[in-house]
Formats: structure tokens, sequence, C-alpha cells
């Protein structure tokens, strides 16, 4: 079993490099130790117990993209965390200006709120609704002369014309996006670098359980991206894709066969344990699990779930998939646990496949799934959305074998089923809804 873990709560430690070297000698920012030594010098609190009831910050539900939602129980001590380490690796200051696309209910939406408040920057709360809300959200970006967007990428891909004719104009001004919610893709990559030409794109790893971020990953732009901004909005108002192949191709250096996520945040652990709850050595592939104040206090009225999720010395257990760079320490994401298709007795990571069938030129979007069958035990399915103007299904489903090879994935993990669709089933947040899109697909048959 693993080690004890820190109590949650505690929060003595805290890096002094809380903030980044750009920010020193600003007469607007001051250091966590500044701050610290400021309120020690008014005079000491009330001892307070952060891990108790009494350090309840508020409730957050998960967005029930494999299950129901459950209600998430943050602690203060939590979420002050999250906001100095978003602070510090998205080099927040007092000039920062954040347009808000993430409603405040979403546990990421209002850490980067709270982030932003600490800076005393300024907060644009942009109201959701209307007609092409996502145009509408970029032109605001521009109006404001936003520096930070944070978005999930099914936001991100709205944002920057998804199947329109054209994308919109670049955007300047933005320094900094952050993206987390779910695994970025290369061409996706590629386009926000090329209309955020000053942007710094810092992947994230997050959870709810863990009060929001549990890793952080700056990407490197892809060679040239700003320089070819124009061609490239060129080239899709032209309905051309040559240049599709080009950009996954350029960005496919940051993302590997797992997505890498990062390194985890200051006062966080991570371990990747087996079934067993064991930890398991760097390049194994595994359960993630995390330990740190970061952590929820438990699931709201649910003891025996909080109990599953939490296992002995106070470790979270994500329930994703995931492995440990030997050489850099990286983590890298596999997929869910519950991603895992059984399919005539072998397991297939839904995730590889997805990545693998994302590399064809023409798709969009695409989410993988297992559907009841009665010989294979699960048969493996993919629905996807397909480029405006793209091939018919046929031209997709034949280069499926090439695409699996290419990934260096078994023919077992092939889909046996594709379907196109208009658009994928999502909640509130962007996030496909798989239980839902099982049941939608559990009726087919053969292709």
């Amino acid at each position: 079993m693993l080690g004890e873990a820190p109590r949650t709560g505690e929060l003595n430690g805290a890096p002094s490099d809380a903030l980044p070297a750009a920010t020193a000698g600003r007469a607007d920012v001051r250091t966590h130790g500044a701050l610290v030594a400021a309120g020690a010098a008014a005079g000491p609190l009330p001892p307070r117990d952060w891990g108790g009831a009494s350090g309840a910050f508020g409730i957050f539900y998960t967005s029930g993209t494999t299950g129901g939602p459950k209600g998430v129980v943050l602690s203060h001590a939590g979420q002050l965390l999250q906001a100095l380490n978003k602070r510090s690796a998205i080099r927040l200051h007092r000039a920062s200006v954040y347009l808000g696309v993430l409603p405040l209910f979403h546990v990421g939406g209002l850490s980067i709120a709270l982030a932003v408040a600490m800076a005393a920057g300024t907060l644009v709360l942009h109201p959701p609704g209307g007609e092409r809300p996502w145009e509408a959200a970029w032109r605001a970006a521009a109006a404001h002369g936003a520096t930070l967007l944070v978005v999930v990428p099914t936001v991100l891909e709205l944002m920057l014309g998804g199947g329109n004719d054209a994308p919109p104009a670049p955007l300047p001004s933005v320094e900094a996006l952050l993206v987390g919610g779910s695994s970025l893709t290369p061409p996706l990559v590629a386009r926000a670098a090329a209309l955020l030409p000053r942007a710094q794109i810092v992947q994230t790893y997050a959870c709810t359980e863990a009060g929001s971020s549990i890793t952080f990953k700056p990407l490197a732009r892809p060679a040239g991206a700003a320089e070819e901004a124009a061609a490239a909005a060129a080239a899709a108002a032209d309905g051309a894709a040559a240049d599709d192949a080009a950009a996954a191709a350029a960005a496919a250096q940051l993302l590997g066969r797992a997505q890498p996520v990062g390194w985890a945040v200051p006062l966080a652990r991570i371990a990747i344990l087996d079934e067993a709850l064991r930890p398991l050595p760097a390049g194994a592939v595994g359960q993630i699990a995390t330990a740190g104040p970061h952590l929820m206090l438990g699931y709201w009225r649910q003891p025996a779930l909080s109990a599953a999720a939490l296992a002995d010395g106070g470790w979270l257990l994500t329930g994703d998939l995931g492995v440990v760079d030997g050489a850099s320490g990286e983590l890298r994401l596999v997929g869910r646990i519950k991603d895992v298709i059984k399919t005539g007795g072998e397991s297939v990571h839904a995730a590889a496949v997805e990545r693998a069938v994302l590399a064809h030129p023409r798709v969009r979007e695409v989410a993988v799934v297992g559907v009841p069958d009665g010989a294979l035990g699960e048969r493996v399915v993919a629905a996807v959305v397909l480029e405006a103007g793209a091939a018919d299904r046929g031209a997709v489903w034949e280069a499926l074998p090439q695409l699996m090879r290419d990934a260096h994935l078994p023919q077992y993990a092939r889909p046996r089923g594709l379907v196109v669709r208009d658009a994928l089933p999502r909640n509130s947040m962007g996030k496909v809804v798989k239980h839902r899109l099982q049941r939608e697909l559990g009726e087919v048959h053969g292709v």
C-alpha cells in the first residue's frame, strides 16, 4: 500500500517561487512569502482545521461523462493552492484580462477567477447563449483586449471556427491559453498557435475531486505558427485540406501516443498504481493517484463513494490510466479506466483508438465506445464528426486499418463499427457524454 500522504488541507511549506521570475520587482505583484510575512505581522489567526467540515469551501458537481454527477466538497486550503498555482503557471498580473467563458459553478471556472482576483487582474464575465455564441466570445475577447483564455478543447474548437467556412481573425492580445478537460489534438494545437500568435499554450490535467489542476505543461509552439497564420486562414477559407496533415505532423511531437500532461503542481504528489493499489515503477501503465492539500474532503452525503475514491493515506484514485516518463518524470495520460473496452478477451483503450482515428485529415471529432456484442462481449465502435465538405464515411472506414498500423495499435483495437454524426452528445461543459453515446450506438450491427 501507499505510504501516508500529507493531511488534506495542510498548506505548510508553500513554494517560495510561487510566482514566475518575470514578475520579480513589480510593485503590483507580491510573493506568497511576502503575503505570509504581512499576515504574521498583523497577529496570529485562530487555529483552523482545514481538513474538517469547517474547512469546506463549496460543493461542485462532476461532469457525469461516464456516470451520474457527484457532489464534490472542496476545501478553502485546496482552492487557495489552486489559485496560487494558476497565478504562477500562466503568469497572471495586474494587467491580466480574463474573458470568462467557463461557468463559475465549474471548479475550473471558479479557480481561475480566484487566481485572476488574487493577481488584481480584470475578470470579464461573458454571458453564454445566443446565435453562434463562440464567435461572439471571440469578438468579446478582441473588444476587451483579453490576455487570458481558459477553455476545454471542444470550446476551443468552436472558438477557432470549428466547421465554419473561415476561421476568425487572430487575437494578438492573448498572452496565455490554458486548456484542460480532455486531450488536445495536434491539429487543434496548430490552429490555436496560428490564431493566437503571442500566446503561451498550457495544457493542464485536472479533475473536480482534485480541486482542479493536478499538472501543468507549457506546450512548445509549432514552428512558424505565427508567420503562417495568414496562409492558414486563407487555406481554410478556400476549403483546402492539404495543410491539415502538415499541421498535424508539425504538432505531433508535442503529444505523442500518450497525451503528455506535464508535472505535478507544487505540494501535489502523483503515483501510478496497479490493481492492488501498489506503486508501479516509471514506464508502467496504471491508475493515476494524487495526494496533497488540493484534494476534496469527500463526496457530498456519499460516504461509501468517498471511501472508494480516497485510498489509505489520503490518496485520490482518479480513475484515469497513466504512465510516468522515466527520463523526464512527466505524467502521460493514457485514458479513463472506464474507457477500457473488453473485446474478444482483449483490452482496448478508447483514448488510444481516438487519437489514431483523429489522424485522418477529414475527421474533426471522434468518440470511441464499447457496445454489447454477443460474440465479443463488447464491440469497438467509433462515432465521428467529419470536416465540412469531407468525403463520405467509406473513405474513413477504408483508412482504419492503416490508421491502426500508423499508431502501432493491434488490429483487434480497430473499430468494427463507424457512425458519422453531425455532433457528439455533450454536457454543459462540452465534454462527450459517453454513457449516452453508448446507449445511442447500442443497436449498431455490422458495417
